[in-house]
């Protein structure tokens, strides 16, 4: 179990606004993004928060995860300032970037060495297509939380985005992918059957909306579906995807497996996602 008590919490709290102030810049654009990131660690810090509540965890992990997911992104800071991408395959894993920045500062040093060290691994590996198969028990549990309450998050932040684009183009959001018509058959065949697809195989912004949409096979927990439901998740980027056969289909699959999942009692989803 991990814990941290209030001073903790508060303590990191004001470190992470003393560090992202080091961040700053006179192109708007720029400022914009690591502004957007910002934004993004408080607010996975309070999904974090929110699934910890829905699950009854104690208040010492629920103050724990809160600060996890505060963390999660620290090093998309420098990720952005040093290469002015937030896509990892050009610059670098910010996940990794994160936990070495956390370690660096110091400032678990004062948690139990148990609590530490989750934390710190549940950061390095929030990102990854697939945990490694020998992680298990308290680690395993709180990196799946993490995941959620980051997607949680990012559908917020895309969602926002594509619905409000107006003929602007964020390339930071968009990972820097062509918003051209179609999409790609390999990328929704491939989640047909419920694989994993790789950033690397989407060709346009199309592609990558379908592969969030399904970031919804990789949910953990009870909570984080039904905040899909609640924010009516699948409809809303159903909306931002072109007619297609191959894309209705999906998205029956999805509300399906949705349904499926919320009939049954157990608090932890089955993965679904090769």
């Amino acid at each position: 179990m991990i814990t941290m008590d209030s001073k903790q919490q508060q303590m990191i709290f004001r470190w992470f606004r003393s560090y992202v102030r080091r961040y700053t810049s006179d192109d708007t654009q720029i400022q914009m993004n690591l502004d957007l990131k910002r934004k993004h660690c408080w607010r996975v810090a309070g999904e974090g928060k929110r699934l910890s509540r829905a699950l009854q965890l104690p208040p010492a992990e629920q103050r724990a995860v809160t600060v996890m997911g505060l963390l999660h992104d620290v090093g998309r800071f420098e990720q952005y300032t040093r290469f002015g991408t937030f896509v990892d395959q050009f610059s670098v894993n910010h996940a990794e970037c994160s936990a070495d920045e956390i370690a660096t500062a110091g400032i678990l040093d004062n948690l139990a060495t148990d609590s530490r060290d989750i934390l710190l691994q549940a950061i390095r590996w929030h990102n990854r297509p697939h945990l490694p198969d020998d992680v298990d028990g308290e680690l395993l549990f709180y990196t799946r939380l993490l995941r959620d309450a980051d997607k949680l998050d990012i559908w917020r932040v895309v969602l926002n985005y594509y619905e409000n684009q107006n003929g602007r183009y964020n390339k930071a959001i968009s990972l820097d992918l062509p918003d051209t018509p179609g999409c790609t058959p390999r990328v929704i065949n491939s989640l047909l059957k419920h694989r994993y697809v790789d950033y690397r195989w989407c060709r346009n912004a199309n592609d990558f909306k379908v592969k969030q949409m399904c970031w919804v096979y990789d949910l953990n927990v009870r909570p984080s579906l039904e905040q899909v439901v609640r924010r009516n998740i699948v409809e809303r980027f159903r909306r931002q995807l072109p007619a297609g056969d191959l894309i209705d289909r999906l998205e029956t699959e999805l509300r399906a497996y949705i349904d499926t999942q919320l009939q049954t009692n157990s608090s932890e989803l089955k993965k679904s996602i090769a």
